[in-house]
């Protein structure tokens, strides 16, 4: 069983990145392959045969994974700092982690090696990490509270409605409410901004995302009709510069992620993804079947990859090169997915199973 289920992973990568060079070859100057590097299992933690020799070149960041009942920190030679199996409620970071229950009395924070950095007693929340930070969602979901290095509040905000979702960068944090606004929050607490809902029959904010500078937000807003929203600052004063409508909407909460330059916007829409090029002031629209279940944070390299899910196990594998061009889409079947990516390297997991490849022009 262990060797059918290598190789239908071989079988598959091969005919993805096979097919993508062969699309690829014909849309760009260079050919673009992506070379395997090895494949290994979460239940014995052991590399798999026919590895290739490790990089020098490496990329030396951990990288987080959640697949089925295991998660931890692998390192991208396929050596794991924590795999582990999950026996309640787990947030991960790139660099921190936390396992919780329903209502606990103690929360841990933990690094990426294991090590405790934090004991939070009575926290009477939740604790989730944004921008190297810690912060504490209380049990209402109407208030954040930001936590120090030993796990003192340097500043509590209490919102009107629910949180539904939050991102920070540059110390700074915006946060999207059911009732539709949104607020962004500086270092010491203090409220930059405050957007009121307009425009949609039912106001709630689906997505948020705010730039690596901290000096740009994305919004996904409102039902019936949901909207995109791109709002910048000036000096002082933040306002914005681009609006779309994205037809009548998904009841849940969406993707929308700046790329790592922060020159794109990518945000999920009724029927697949939209890019947004602040540098160039356009938007483009990328149709998709089914729900985005992974995406890479990256997007460099003018090349985007993500996965879709039709049903619980109808997975595809996507490559976009900006602004709307689909190279490569690979179905395939897999309860649980994953996807990262740091620089030419990606990792990717599929139901017991991590994968990495390197990105190569020839």
């Amino acid at each position: 069983m262990a060797t059918e289920k290598k190789n239908y992973w071989l079988i598959f990568f091969s005919a993805l990145f096979i097919g993508y060079t062969f699309l690829a070859s014909e849309l760009i100057p260079d050919e673009t392959v992506f070379a395997y590097q090895w494949i290994t299992s979460l239940e014995t933690g052991r590399l798999e045969e026919n590895a290739q020799a490790a990089d020098t070149q490496l990329p030396s960041e951990p990288v987080p994974f959640e697949i089925g009942n295991r998660f931890g920190y692998v390192d991208w030679s396929g050596s794991f700092f924590i795999n582990k199996e999950k026996k309640a409620n787990v947030y991960l970071s790139p660099n921190l982690f936390s396992e919780y229950d329903g209502r606990p009395d103690t929360i841990t924070v933990a690094d990426y090696t294991g090590k405790t950095v934090l004991e939070l007693e009575q926290p009477n929340g939740y604790p989730f990490f944004l921008d190297n930070t810690v912060f504490l969602l209380n049990s209402e979901q109407c208030s954040i509270s930001r936590l120090d290095e030993e796990g003192n509040v340097l500043w509590t905000r209490d919102f009107a409605a629910p949180i539904t979702c939050a991102d920070a960068a540059a110390g700074i944090l915006v946060v999207g409410l059911l009732d539709g606004t949104a607020e962004i929050i500086g270092v010491d607490g203090e409220r930059l901004y405050f957007s009121e809902p307009s425009g949609s029959r039912i106001a709630a904010v689906y997505g948020c995302a705010i730039s690596p500078t901290g000096t740009a937000i994305a919004l996904v807003r409102g039902l019936d009709v949901q909207r995109f929203i791109y709002i910048e600052q000036f000096g002082s004063a933040w306002r914005v510069t681009h609006h779309e409508f994205l037809e009548d909407g998904m009841r849940r909460q969406v993707y929308v992620m700046f790329t790592h330059e922060g020159r794109r916007v990518i945000f999920e829409r009724e029927d697949g993804i939209g890019i947004y090029d602040a540098e160039k002031r356009q938007s483009s629209r990328v149709q998709l079947n089914g729900k985005v279940v992974a995406m890479e944070r990256e997007g460099g390299n003018e090349l985007l990859l993500l996965v879709t899910q039709d049903t619980d196990l109808k997975n595809r594998f996507i490559a976009i090169q900006y602004p709307e061009t689909i190279l490569i889409e690979a179905p395939f079947e897999s309860k649980n997915v994953s996807l990262a990516r740091n620089g030419n390297f990606i990792l990717t997991g599929s139901d017991g199973k991590l994968a990495a490849f390197r990105i190569e022009r020839k």
